[in-house]
């Protein structure tokens, strides 16, 4: 989502026809997605996940507190090390269960 957004997909309808794009490429048989994806350009996809990976890293510029720098050490070690979806649900649950705490507590989440 951040190299589309950076590349000017702005509105909700971009990830919409992606989608649709990828799930109509889902139903064709092995053979013709093998032809496919042989003819998507390399270095096209080497820039795409190039200026995302850029740009996911420019975010770490907006982490302010000590326990948003160790979620993302964490996500990012778990991702590295495992998988990205294991990292992304935990990282997902620990923020849920800590935003939970601060609210059951009454204070305002920062």
């Amino acid at each position: 989502m951040t190299a589309h957004y950076s590349f000017g997909a702005r509105t909700g309808g971009a990830p919409v026809a992606l989608g649709a794009v990828l799930l109509a490429l889902a139903f064709l048989p092995a053979a013709s997605l093998a032809a496919v994806l042989v003819g998507f350009p390399l270095p096209i996809l080497a820039g795409l996940l190039a200026v995302s990976g850029l740009l996911h890293i420019a975010l770490l510029k907006d982490l302010r507190h000590l326990s948003h720098w160790a979620l993302a050490i964490v996500v990012g070690v778990t991702g590295f090390a495992s998988n990205l979806a294991i990292a992304l649900a935990g990282a997902l649950l620990i923020w849920w269960v800590a935003k939970a705490i601060v609210v059951l507590r009454g204070r305002s989440y920062a």
